[in-house]
């Protein structure tokens, strides 16, 4: 599962005399985290203390800032409390930072730097202050836990420079948590250095994201479907075919098809998950058939194609010794069944 952290600065609406484009944006970004919410392909999160950072820096309650702000613009196509409830609604059912990541808080020397500065343009401190403690949370998931999906998570942004990699230095002089996998997290006066991924659109995070790295991690067939359609995906976009991150490509995974992966390594060696994840990809995107053969009932030419009522077994290659067996079902889906070795026929039914 992908885990993005939505900072306040999204929820804020935007200052007094903004123009009605920057008052379109800041709906379109709502509807487009609240779609992802809806969408189940992501986890949001959120800080516990959003509500709190929002009313200190002006910005809570909605309404009142949202019927001023329309009216001034004359924006006509939004109706103020729809707006609001948006906002709220994607408060209210975004999950907890804090109590996701095991990390009730942490507090940084003044001298933090995050290459690119992307929150260079977070205004009013309080704001910029709970983006940066999103980031160094997000950073210390990914560099310093053992988290299995630490590759998936990130934070979403309010900045036209996220959608990359940021690379995070600091003190950090307090840091309350209940984790039992950061006993290598650097104090002060010693620096953490570390990474996150910052997007400021989903489609922005699924490129930036490493499929491979998702894959390695993957503790489930559910997890291994995550780092599939993220796959599939990039490969669409660099294909330059119809990409659209709503659409679920039409496969599935079988539920023994995790553990044959693991027995021929396919979690645990590099060039073997690229290979592995590359193939699965091809099949469900019927690319490089000629790597493609009928899944027969035993090793000879003339032995016939394994059948699953109208569903048709085949076989494809990962590398010389390793191959994927799925069903192409009448339906047009792909169905995974398992990972074997070269002398191996076998499927799951």
């Amino acid at each position: 599962m992908l885990t993005v952290t939505i900072e306040p600065s999204i929820f804020a609406p935007p200052s007094n005399k903004a123009t009605a484009e920057a008052i379109r944006g800041y709906v379109s970004a709502l509807l487009h985290w609240k779609s992802v919410l809806d969408s189940g392909f992501a986890r949001l999160l959120a800080c516990t203390t959003t509500c709190d950072v929002l009313i200190r820096s002006g910005a809570y309650p909605f309404r009142p800032l949202l019927r001023e702000l329309l009216s001034d613009a004359y924006v006509t196509e939004y109706d103020f409390n729809t707006i609001a409830v948006v906002a709220e609604t994607l408060m209210g059912r975004s999950g907890q930072l804090e109590s996701a990541a095991s990390i009730r808080d942490i507090l940084t020397s003044d001298d933090t730097v995050i290459q690119p500065n992307v929150l260079a343009d977070h205004f009013p401190e309080a704001l910029r202050a709970e983006a940066e403690k999103c980031l160094m949370i997000v950073a210390i998931i990914r560099t310093i836990s053992r988290d299995p999906q630490a590759s998936g998570y990130a934070l979403a942004l309010k900045s036209d420079l996220a959608s990359k990699v940021v690379s995070v230095d600091a003190r950090i002089d307090i840091i309350d948590h209940t984790r039992a996998d950061l006993e290598r997290l650097p104090l002060a006066p010693s620096r953490f250095r570390g990474d996150a991924i910052v997007c400021r659109s989903f489609p922005a995070l699924l490129q930036t994201l490493d499929g491979v790295a998702l894959w390695k991690s993957a503790s489930s067939g559910a997890d291994m479907e995550t780092a599939i359609r993220v796959a599939v995906y990039k490969s669409r976009t660099s294909r330059g075919a119809a990409a659209n991150w709503t659409e679920r490509p039409r496969f599935r995974v079988d539920d023994r098809f995790y553990d044959t992966a693991c027995r021929c390594g396919a979690l645990t060696t590099d060039s073997l998950a690229r290979s592995a994840l590359r193939s699965i990809v091809e099949a469900v995107e019927d690319l490089q058939m000629a790597s493609v053969h009928a899944l027969r009932t035993g090793p000879g030419p003339e032995e016939r194609q394994q059948a699953r009522g109208k569903d048709l077994a085949w076989r494809r290659d990962i590398t010389y010794e390793h191959h994927l067996h799925y069903w192409r079902c009448s339906d047009g889906s792909t169905e995974l069944s398992c990972m074997v070795a070269h002398n191996c026929f076998d499927i799951f039914r």
